[in-house]
Order: C-alpha cells, then structure tokens, then sequence
C-alpha cells in the first residue's frame, strides 16, 4: 500500500514467451513400450509472444478459458517459474531472478488457499506472518486498524480460521498479506466458491484499498461481473496469445460479440456465505 498517485507502468510485459515441453502418449502396448525406451516429446506454447502493461495504481483483470495462458502468466508474475523468452518486470525487478528481493514487495493470494493457521484466531495468525516479514510493531497496529476497517474484520480477528466462511476466509487472507505493504497484490481466483454477496463485499474491499492506498491489483477471474465491478483494465487470453486489452466496458462489448472468447465468462454461482 503507497500513498502516491503517479501514474506509471509497474508491470511491463515485451514478447513474453513460455513453452511446455510435453510427452506425447499414444494408444497401443507397443506404443508404450516403445516410449520407454525412447520417449516422443512435443514443445506447446502456454504463452506466445505476449506485450502488455499495467500502470501503477491499477485494478487489471486477466481473463481466459481453462488453457488461455492466464494460470502461466500469474505464475510468471509472481516469480514461481521463469520465462522462456521475451522480458518480464515488475516494479523494475526481475520476478524471478530478483526473487529473494521480489517477494517482499509483492502479496499473493491463490484461490481458497491462505496462510492463515487453521487453530489459530485470525489475529494471531497476523501476528505471526507481520513477525516473518519483519513489521515493526506500530507500523503492524496501524496498518491492522486500516485493514480492519477496510475489509470489515473487526469481528472475525478473534475468531480460529477454521470457523470462517469462504467470504471470511478470503478477506482474512487478503488482508494478511496486506499488512507487509506490497506494492502490488496479486489475487487468482479468488472468488471461486463464494456467494454473490461475499464476492461483492470482496470487490468493495478491494475498490477502497485502491482507493485510499493507490495499491496496484492483479487479479484472474472467470466471472465477468467481477472484472466489470472493480477492474479499469482487462487482459483477455486466448491460446497463449492476447485476444483483448483495455477497459472492463470494452472487454465486455468485444466478447459479446465474439461467441468464441466469451466462453470463457460466466456469472459467480451462488454458495455457501
């Protein structure tokens, strides 16, 4: 979380390139004695050749069906695997190179996974993960007492994690990885399995984290209104390559158009609260 408003590309994409080598397998008893000895492999790109950029202080939104590329480049972005080709920063650093350096001024959320600890009051477990990063106590209480505002925790910090609903669950998660101050979050799939009403207090959160701390957001989803809600950009995947990039009203525009790529959006199904 920063409290400047300058507008300027913290994440920049140039021909990024990165390619699966796979084993082929095909039907038959010889076939796969013979792929013991001596195995066929073919090269697929997952990303091919992708430019792109996301100015500080944005909410961008990565779109794609299951195979489009986005789950590599999240990947790519948050410094878990390399490139194959092309250039890749982030807040002028390397991803994975600068690694070690890199993840300190990043947060990052996977889907309904979350560092909270599953006995542990939602207080402690932040407690514990500030103590990791290295959060000097003031600055813990003070960016606690904004988060709890923010996200609306202030009853749910007492509470074990493992009595939270998914809604709970993530905001708590959230939250947590927003107390060591990245200058970029990254959420994928964060509303998968949450109800309408905790997808929309989710995306409130996050627009007022934007709003008060000009924190750069990532964030991959299937569902559209998501992405209309809180995203002012969006970059659409197909096949490896960059199908669509620009505002949430475009986007949706462009895939109502094209039957082929709004395949890949659907609306959040209602679940447990």
């Amino acid at each position: 979380m920063r409290d400047t408003h300058a507008m300027a590309p913290v994440i920049q994409a140039t021909d990024l390139r990165k390619t699966y080598r796979i084993r082929q397998q095909q039907p038959g008893l010889r076939h796969a004695i013979r792929a013991l000895i001596r195995p066929d492999w073919i090269d697929r790109a997952a990303l091919d050749g992708i430019s792109f950029c996301v100015e500080e202080g944005a909410i961008a939104g990565l779109m794609g069906a299951n195979g489009a590329g986005k789950s590599t480049l999240i990947k790519l972005l948050v410094g878990i695997m390399p490139r194959d080709g092309g250039s890749l920063t982030v807040a002028g650093l390397d991803p994975f190179l600068h690694r070690k350096h890199y993840v300190q001024r990043i947060g990052v959320v996977f889907g309904q996974r979350s560092n909270l600890l599953w006995d542990l009051s939602v207080a402690e477990s932040f407690e514990l993960h500030s103590a990791v990063f290295g959060v000097a106590r003031a600055d813990y209480e003070r960016r606690l007492a904004d988060l709890t505002d923010l996200f609306e925790l202030g009853e749910l910090l007492n509470q074990p994690a493992r009595t939270l609903s998914l809604g709970q669950t993530m905001r708590c998660a959230v939250a947590q990885v927003l107390l060591q101050q990245p200058d970029i979050l990254f959420l994928d799939e964060p509303t998968i399995g949450l109800d309408v009403v905790s997808v929309e207090r989710l995306g409130q959160a996050l627009k007022r984290l934007n709003a008060a701390f000009n924190t750069t957001i990532v964030i991959t989803s299937h569902d559209l209104a998501v992405i209309e809600d809180i995203c002012s950009q969006v970059i659409l995947l197909e096949d490896g390559r960059i199908l669509f990039d620009g505002t949430a009203r475009a986007a949706s525009n462009a895939t109502a158009a094209t039957a082929g790529s709004a395949s890949c959006f659907r609306r959040a199904p209602t679940s447990r609260p």
